[in-house]
This record gives structure tokens, sequence and C-alpha cells, in this order.
């Protein structure tokens, strides 16, 4: 197997379920070389458990470093914000988010 004789990383994002695709690649995938790595992000921790990772959790974002991914995607500055009406809108908004990024940025 050629991957063995290589080190990679590999990144799969936002990975839900299984569905029996790592059970395929499992043995393919974890054959590589030594330093070889495997980064999986996702929401559900029974996905990480399925496969034995390790796991590490991200902090959740307080609310002005949300506020703030917030206007950049917006592509706002506060100030421009036509009215309190509407900021009061969106920090609303971004109370409901929950401090998670991916969650603001959508």
């Amino acid at each position: 197997n050629e991957l063995s004789k290589s080190k990679f990383l590999l990144v799969l994002d936002d990975v839900w379920e299984l569905d029996g695709w790592w059970g395929d690649s499992a043995g393919i995938l974890l054959g590589g070389a030594k330093e070889s790595k495997i980064l999986i992000t996702n929401r559900k921790v029974e996905v990480s458990q399925a496969i034995g990772a390790k796991i590490h959790k991200l902090p959740q974002m307080c609310f002005d470093e949300s506020w703030s991914l917030f206007l950049r995607v917006a592509k706002k500055q506060e100030h421009e914000l036509e009215s309190h009406h509407l900021k009061r809108i969106g920090e609303k908004v971004v109370a409901k988010c929950g401090g998670m990024p991916l969650v603001v940025r959508w």
C-alpha cells in the first residue's frame, strides 16, 4: 500500500455520519506512515467515539466574539446598522447561535 510509505494529513470536515465508509476505509487510512494524521471535524461526539478518536472540544465563543463574527459575515460595522431595532434583532440572532462559529456564519 502506497500510503504506508508516505506521511499525510487527511482533513475530513463536518462529518455527520459514518454510514459504513469508515469501516471500508479505516484499514487503508490507518495504514499510513507513523507520522500520518487524520483530522475529523464533526458536531456529534458519537461519530468520534465510534472510531475511537481522541476528542478535542472547542470552547464556545463569548457573545462579543460572536457579535464581531456576525458583523464581519454581514459585512457591516456596528455603526452602520441603520437603527437600534436592527441591532437588537442581530443581537437576538447571535444569542440564539450559542457561541458556535459555524452557526453564526450560516
